[in-house]
Order: C-alpha cells, then structure tokens, then sequence
C-alpha cells in the first residue's frame, strides 16, 4: 500500500493523496502509471483517474503561479500494524485536504486498510475509487451490496479510437442516491475481488466505466469506477471506509465493519471504527480533541488502535495520544505527553540520532 504526496516534477502526475493498493498480485487500487507520450495520457496524469478525492470536478495544483504543497504528518510501521497520515495544498479552495490511512497485517499474508480522508473547502467533494480488477480485459464484474444500481451496460469498445469520450473521462455514469451510509461494493474477477465498506454518509453514488490503459499494448482497456459524493457550500467531509482484498485463499477478511458513535465532547473531527476479521477485532481511534469514552476505553489524542485477537493477548497501539484507557484500567495509559519536537542530527537505513532524549513511554 503506499499513500502520493510530492510536490510537481517530472513525470508526476496530478494525483498527491492517491491511494495504491497491491494484493495477491494485483492491483486492488490501481494506478495507470506512465504508458509514453501519448493522447490518453491527459486522463493518465489527472486527478480524476486516480483514487483520491476529487474537489469541484477539478484537477488539483501542478502547473501555474501556485504549486501543491504536500506534507508528511505520521509515519509508523510495526509487523501488526503500519500507518501514514500526509495532507497537500492541492486545491486552492481547500484549506484542509488530509489522508489517513491504517495498514492492518493479518496471518497468512492477510491484509486490509482503514481510510479516514478529511477535505474542508469546495462544493463537491467525490471520494473516487477504481480497481485492476474487473476491467475489459477480464470476465469480472462490479456489484453491491447494501444499495441498489441499475443494471451496467456492457463496456464500450473503443480500440484504438481518439475519440475525446473513449480517451478522457468516466463514461455510462449510473448514480443512486443511498438511503444508508453502510453498504460495500465489490470488484470480482476470476476468483479474486476486491471489496470497499463505505462508512460515509453521501449524496450520491455513482457507478461508471473509463480507460484503464497502463501499456502500450493495452490499447482501449476500459476500468470500473466508484464516486462516493459529496454536494453543498464550503463543505466539510470525512470519508471513512476499508479497502479489503480477499486472502491468498480467494476468502473474504472481514465479517464486518462500522462507524460507532461519538460523544460530542470528543470534537467535531472524532471519528471510531470497529472491525471483525477473521483472526481479531480492531478498534481505532481517531482525532479526539478531548477526552471521551468510546467502546470501553478513554481516548484523547490523534491515533489509537485497539486489538482483541482470537489467540493471544489484547494489545494497544497509539501515535500522538495523551490518554488511551481501558475503562478498568487494565491496558492502556493516560495524561502522556503526546508528543514532542526535537531535531535529527544524523540517520541512516536503521537508525536516527536526535538532538535531544526522547522521553520514556513515547517510543
């Protein structure tokens, strides 16, 4: 899984915040990459082919008087559990664009990542997704479940045509306006799939085709699209969902996944979710400005993860937390100084001398 945030240069696509995701040899989120200097790659290096949130219909900073600004603000991996939080000046009407993803590591080489993505500024916020699989060069297919679509076409064949529709843009859009926040889409072919558990509340969602093409000899490839979308003034979004490839077995991980609710104390960016997969359960935290309690523990602070395994002894993770307390007191730990500032010296491939000593109980 790697998470995009760099500034313009090169061959640098439109995409910082794009989500890619590989699985079981697969492209669960894909991405189209570099295929030459050819007409498709205006689509290529947009913001709307990529697995991001698309602001007001637009393409993000790249070229012109200003420039994307990106920004790493967490970074941790561990052999359960790895982490990334980046944000990006990538639209000027946003003052907040901001990514966190939660990279889980289950047994057998199973994994999944939990996605909290936070946009503030703009009219339309689409949080987009589009996978490898399922795309015309298959015999896969794009379903639901939790939402009701009306029945896709079949994808267009568009070989080798220049035609601007065949070359740029979703196509054979079909929207629903969802009655739930709960629902999950699917991406399947030949024994393998990809499947999304949106937790969002949205406006709409819409399902659609656009080109896929990520070689030269991949002329006309056609990849299936998901919009989870957004409308009104100045919005304020939190899309929040999980992105699970089946197993190496071809099995679904997950026997379910929600949103629990959140006190108000806990601030107006808190945000909880609760996983059951086969092998444990996950809680995780996330941005409570103020102390609250949630699902048996008291949190404060930016990331906290609770793991009920099956076998084994609970644990806890957390980065840049001040309280993380099992309502017994049993596990956890509170009034911590969530984090501090101290400069690197010198570093190297497994180590960084710091200017100053990190306080016990912070590593």
């Amino acid at each position: 899984m790697s998470l995009v945030f760099n500034p313009k240069g090169g061959h640098r696509h439109q995409d910082n915040l794009s989500l890619y995701y590989f699985a079981n040899g697969n492209g669960v989120l894909g991405d189209q990459g570099y295929v030459g200097d050819m007409p498709i790659n205006r689509w290529i290096r947009s913001t709307k082919s990529h697995n991001l949130v698309v602001v007001d219909d637009s393409d993000q900073i790249f070229y012109g008087d200003e420039e994307r600004v990106p920004a790493l603000n967490l970074l941790a991996t561990s052999p359960k559990v790895s982490f990334i939080e980046a944000e990006s000046k990538a639209y000027p009407q946003c003052s907040e664009y901001r990514r966190l993803a939660v990279f889980i590591k289950g047994p057998h080489d199973q994994t999944l990542t939990v996605d909290f993505f936070r946009v503030s500024g703009g009219n339309r916020h689409d949080y987009r997704l589009y996978s490898e699989l399922a795309s015309s060069d298959g015999t896969g297919e794009l379903r639901f479940e939790g939402i009701e679509f009306p029945q896709e076409p079949p994808l267009p064949e568009v070989g080798s045509s220049l035609e601007e529709a065949d070359i740029y843009g979703l196509r054979d859009l079909r929207t629903v306006q969802p009655s739930d926040a709960n629902w999950r889409a699917i991406w399947e072919e030949n024994g393998k799939a990809f499947r999304f558990w949106n937790l969002s509340e949205a406006d709409e969602v819409t399902a659609s085709n656009a080109p896929g093409q990520r070689s030269r000899e991949e002329i006309g490839r056609r990849v299936r699209y998901l919009d989870v979308t957004r409308k009104g003034t100045d919005l304020n979004s939190l899309f929040v969902g999980v992105h699970e490839p089946t197993a190496p077995d071809g099995g679904f991980i997950l026997e379910n996944a929600k949103r629990l609710e959140v006190p108000d104390e806990a601030g107006p960016d808190a945000a909880v979710v609760r996983i059951e997969t086969n092998w444990g359960a996950y809680t995780l935290f996330n941005e409570f400005e103020n102390e609250a309690l949630v699902d048996g523990f008291k949190f404060k602070g930016k990331l906290g993860i609770h793991c009920d395994p099956m076998e084994g002894a609970e644990w806890i993770l957390a980065s840049s937390v001040e309280t993380f307390l099992s309502k017994d007191g049993n596990l956890g730990f509170e009034g911590h100084e969530p984090s501090v500032l101290v400069n690197i010296e010198s570093s190297d491939s497994t180590q960084i001398e710091t200017s100053e000593t990190i306080p016990d109980g912070l590593i």
